[in-house]
């Protein structure tokens, strides 16, 4: 295994165990949430991967979230989702 693939499972692997909801997103594509990203977001069981990260978003923060992504991934703050359960929920992201 390289070092840099060493260093990538390590991170996972660290990903997986906060407490905290965390994500990975590649061109606007989830492809990782923790277990307390998915239950923020109502959605369990690993369904999240391959979803369009703006989808989870509620409808009044999907621009900006949208060109927080495009201009490279950046903070894009204060951001309400929009739980399956009918919630509202914040987080930063």
């Amino acid at each position: 295994m390289s070092a840099v693939s060493a260093r990538a499972e390590e991170l996972f692997r660290v990903l997986q165990r906060v407490s905290d909801g965390a994500i990975a997103v590649r061109d606007g594509l989830i492809v990782f949430a923790n277990a307390p990203f998915a239950a923020l977001v109502g959605v369990e069981g690993g369904g999240l991967e391959g979803r369009p990260l703006v989808d989870l978003v509620a409808f009044r923060d999907r621009a900006r979230v949208a060109a927080s992504l495009v201009a490279g991934g950046g903070a894009a703050g204060d951001v309400l989702f929009d739980p399956r359960d009918g919630g509202e929920r914040h987080a930063a992201l």
